[in-house]
C-alpha cells in the first residue's frame, strides 16, 4: 500500500507542477512567461526555452488571441501519454496568428508597369526558403504570371525530355522562366529553361513528353502583364502593377519554410491558432505519435497545409496515432492535408476538417502525381470522416492502406487542375492486396474536366467520382452520393473484390471517351483479371438528352471493358441485382449499358436491359422502365443532405422515384442520404427555396468558372 500511495503521489505532484507559458504582442523576452503581465513577447523566445529544456511535458504555452506573431515554432521536446504539451490561445477575439509573411514595401520601378523588390528569405536558421510559394495582394492568394494566361499551348515535336518544340515560341525569349509540361493528365512537371533557340527551348527535364502534349511558362518577366502576377529570381520579387500605384496594395510574400515543427515529438496539441504564410502549415516527420493538430485556421501556404511524410520511396520511419480534427485550411498551393507519404505513418484520424481552394493554379504545386490534392491519406487503419473538401486540383481524398475508411465526406468541386483523378481515389498498383477498407455515404459533386487539347494523346479518365485504379481490392462502396461529375460516377480500373451496394450514381459521365454512372475495365493487359465483383441495390441513373442508336457519346448507366473478353467480364461478377438502371429521357434506350468484349479497339455492343440480363446470365432482380419518360431536365431533382442531422424537403405535387414509387406532400432525408425525384413539381428544402434545376448532361462548348461556381455551357465542365 506504501508503494502504491507513494506512485500516486509522484503522478499527482507531476501534475500539479505543470506550468503555463503566455505570449503576447507587447510582452518581454526577459519576462518569466508565467502570467499574462509577464508574457514573452515572441515565438523566438518560444523555441529557446522549449529547447534548452525549461519546457517540459505537461506544460503549456498560450498565445494571446487577437495578435499576430511573425516567426515559426519548433517543438523542442515531447509530451508524454499522461502529460502532453498543448499549444493554444488564451483571452477573447480571434485566433492568434503565427505569421510567415513579409510585406512588401518601397517598390523599385522595372520597366513596362512591372516593379521590383529585394526580399531576402527571413533570419531565421534551419528554416528560410529560398524559393517562396505563396505571395498574397490585399489579402488573396496570388499566382505568377503565366504565359498564356488562360490554357496551354500544344507541343509540335520534343527531343528527349529536355527540349520541346512549337510555332508559338518563335520570337520570344524564355530563359530564366520555368516551362511547365503536361506530362500526363494527371502530372504537371516544371522545369527551368537554359536554352531558347527559334521556337526551341531547352530545360533541365520532365518525366515524360509526348507531342500534342501541352505546356505553359511561368516564372518570367515577361508573363507579367496583370496586376498583381509575380515572378521570384535570384532573391527578387517582381511584380505588374501596370500604372496603379504599388502604395495602394498590401503585398505580402512567405519568407518561412515551415509554420510549425513537430518533427520527431509526441503528444503534442496544437489548437486555436492561425497559421499562415509559410511554404508548409505544419510539417512532421521521424518517430512523431499521438499528435493532435485541433481547431485551427490553416491558410495562405505555399504547398501543404498539414504535412506529416518521410519523403523517401520506402516511406522511412514515421509514428502512429496522429489526429487531424475540425480545422480549416484554405489557399494551399499544392495541398491540403497529408496523414504520410508512403505508409510510413500509420492509424490517422482525420475528421471535422474543412479544406477548400487548394492546388487550384497550374504550376504553383508540385512535380509529382502526389500533389494539388485535398486530402491524401496514404496510411494503414486511417479514418477519414465528416470533411468538407470543396474546389481542389485533383484528388478531392486520395487514400491507401489496409483497414482505413471514408466516411460521411462531402466533396465538391475537384480535378479542377489536373485529370485522371477522383472525389475519392484509391490506388495499389504494384503492392499487397488492399483488404478491408471502405468508402461509406460520402456526397461527390462536380469533378471537373482539363481539354483534352492540352494532352492529345489522351485516351479518358475525367474525374469519377469514386476511383479504385490499378490492382485495388477488398474495397466496400456503399450508400455514396455522386452526381455531376465529368468522368464515370463510379470507376473502376484493374480491380478484385469489390462490393458496390446501395449507391446512387445520377447524371455523371460527360466524358465522350466511354463514361457511365458506374464503368469496370481492365485495359493492361498484364494486369490481374477482374473478379468478384458485387453490385447490389445501387440507382445508376443517367441524364442523357441524346440517343442514337449505337451512340458513341452518350453517359451510359454501366459500362464493362476486360482485355478477357466476355468471359471475363461474365465470371468477375459475383453478384448482381437489385439495382436500377434509368435513362430518364428514354426510358426504353437501347443504349443502356455498353461492353467491350475485348480492348478498347473491338467493336463494342450496345444492350437494353433485357439484353444485358441476358448477356450476364442474371440480374433478374434489376430494373429500370420509369412509368412515365421526363420531358425536361427541369423535372429532374437531385437533392442530398450534406447535414448531420434530418433534412426535411416540402413537395408542390406529387413526384415519383426511379422505382416508380410516389411522394406527395414531402420527403426526408437522414444524414448523407441523397435522393433523385421525377414530375412537374418543386422540391424545397425548409426555411429555403428549390436548388437551380440540374443542366441535362449534353456535349458542348464547356463550363466555365464565374464567381467560384459553375456556369454551364452546353453541358461540358472545362477548367480555364
Amino acid at each position: 500500500m506504501k508503494k502504491q500511495l507513494t506512485i500516486l503521489f509522484l503522478f499527482i505532484n507531476l501534475t500539479l507542477q505543470a506550468t503555463n507559458y503566455y505570449v503576447k504582442t507587447g510582452g518581454s523576452d526577459v519576462a518569466n512567461g508565467l502570467t499574462d503581465a509577464t508574457a514573452w513577447a515572441t515565438t523566438s523566445r518560444v523555441n529557446t526555452k522549449w529547447g534548452d529544456g525549461t519546457i517540459i511535458a505537461g506544460d503549456n504555452i498560450y498565445f494571446r488571441r487577437g495578435d499576430t506573431f511573425t516567426g515559426y515554432l519548433t517543438a523542442g521536446s515531447s509530451g508524454n501519454a499522461s502529460n502532453r504539451i498543448t499549444v493554444g490561445a488564451y483571452g477573447s477575439g480571434a485566433n492568434p496568428i503565427i505569421s510567415g509573411f513579409t510585406t512588401v514595401s518601397g517598390w523599385t520601378s522595372q520597366a513596362n508597369g512591372i516593379y521590383r523588390k529585394v526580399v531576402s528569405a527571413a533570419s531565421a536558421s534551419g528554416n528560410t526558403t529560398a524559393t517562396p510559394k505563396m505571395v498574397t495582394v490585399n489579402g488573396v492568394n496570388t499566382p505568377m504570371g503565366k504565359w498564356p494566361k488562360t490554357g496551354y499551348y500544344n507541343i509540335d515535336s520534343h527531343s528527349g525530355l529536355t527540349q520541346i518544340t512549337a510555332g508559338e515560341l518563335s520570337g520570344q525569349n524564355w530563359i530564366g522562366g520555368n516551362v511547365y509540361v503536361r506530362c500526363r493528365m494527371s502530372l504537371l512537371w516544371g522545369s527551368t529553361i537554359s536554352g531558347h533557340s527559334g521556337s526551341t527551348i531547352t530545360f533541365g527535364g520532365v518525366e515524360n513528353i509526348e507531342d500534342g502534349s501541352s505546356f505553359f511558362v511561368n516564372n518570367h518577366l515577361s508573363a507579367l502583364t496583370l496586376l498583381g502576377e509575380w515572378a521570384y529570381q535570384s532573391g527578387t520579387l517582381y511584380m505588374y502593377f501596370g500604372a496603379a500605384n504599388p502604395d495602394n496594395y498590401t503585398v505580402k510574400i512567405a519568407s518561412l519554410e515551415t509554420g510549425v515543427n513537430l518533427s520527431g515529438r509526441s503528444y503534442i496539441t496544437i489548437e486555436d491558432l492561425t497559421i499562415e504564410g509559410f511554404n508548409n502549415g505544419t510539417w512532421t516527420s521521424g518517430n512523431s505519435s499521438y499528435l493532435t493538430i485541433d481547431n485551427c485556421d490553416i491558410r495562405l501556404i505555399g504547398s501543404h497545409g498539414i504535412r506529416f511524410g518521410n519523403y523517401t520511396d520506402n516511406g522511412g520511419g514515421g509514428g502512429n496515432h496522429n489526429t487531424i480534427t475540425n480545422n480549416t485550411v484554405t489557399d494551399c498551393n499544392n495541398l491540403g492535408i497529408e496523414t504520410a507519404f508512403w505508409i510510413e505513418f500509420t492509424d490517422a484520424t482525420v475528421t471535422g476538417n474543412t479544406v477548400q481552394d487548394i492546388g487550384t493554379f497550374p504550376g504553383m504545386g508540385g512535380n509529382m502525381y502526389q500533389s494539388y490534392m485535398g486530402i491524401r491519406c496514404w496510411s494503414d487503419n486511417t479514418l477519414v470522416q465528416y470533411n468538407r473538401v470543396l474546389n481542389v486540383g485533383y484528388h478531392g481524398i486520395s487514400f491507401y492502406g489496409n483497414y482505413s475508411h471514408v466516411r460521411n465526406n462531402y466533396i465538391d468541386e475537384f480535378c479542377m487542375t489536373k485529370n485522371d483523378g477522383g472525389g475519392i481515389y484509391m490506388v495499389y498498383q504494384n503492392a499487397d492486396l488492399l483488404t478491408d477498407a471502405t468508402i461509406e455515404d460520402n456526397i461527390v459533386l462536380n469533378g471537373g474536366w482539363i481539354d483534352p487539347a492540352s494532352y492529345l494523346p489522351y485516351g479518358g479518365g475525367g474525374s469519377p467520382g469514386i476511383y479504385l485504379d490499378d490492382r485495388t481490392a477488398g474495397i466496400l462502396i456503399d450508400g455514396n452520393f455522386i452526381y455531376n461529375c465529368y468522368g464515370d460516377g463510379i470507376a473502376l480500373h484493374g480491380t478484385m473484390d469489390i462490393t458496390v451496394t446501395n449507391n446512387i450514381s445520377v447524371g455523371n459521365g460527360l466524358d465522350p471517351y466511354h463514361a457511365a454512372q458506374i464503368k469496370a475495365y481492365r485495359d493492361f493487359a498484364g494486369e490481374p483479371a477482374m473478379d468478384d465483383l458485387t453490385l447490389t441495390g445501387n440507382q445508376f441513373i443517367s441524364l442523357n438528352e441524346s440517343d442514337a442508336a449505337n451512340s458513341q457519346v452518350i453517359p451510359y448507366t454501366m459500362i464493362f471493358q476486360a482485355e478477357g473478353g466476355a468471359s471475363e467480364i461474365q465470371g468477375a461478377i459475383a453478384s448482381i441485382g437489385n439495382n436500377y438502371y434509368a435513362m430518364p429521357f428514354f426510358p426504353n434506350s437501347e443504349n443502356l449499358v455498353r461492353v467491350w468484349n475485348g480492348s478498347w479497339g473491338v467493336v463494342a455492343n450496345w444492350y437494353n436491359l433485357a439484353e444485358w440480363k441476358s448477356y450476364i446470365g442474371g440480374d433478374a432482380s434489376s430494373n429500370g422502365y420509369l412509368a412515365t419518360a421526363v420531358d425536361t431536365i427541369i423535372d429532374v431533382h437531385v437533392i442530398y443532405n450534406d447535414t448531420t442531422v434530418a433534412k426535411t424537403w416540402t413537395l408542390s405535387a406529387t413526384l415519383y422515384d426511379v422505382a416508380n414509387d410516389d411522394y406527395s406532400t414531402s420527403v426526408t432525408l437522414q444524414p448523407w442520404e441523397g435522393m433523385v425525384l421525377f414530375g412537374e413539381g418543386t422540391v424545397t428544402p425548409e426555411g429555403g427555396t428549390e436548388p437551380e434545376p440540374p443542366e441535362p448532361p449534353t456535349l458542348g462548348s464547356g463550363y466555365i468558372k464565374n464567381g467560384g461556381k459553375f456556369i454551364r455551357l452546353g453541358g461540358k465542365m472545362i477548367v480555364l
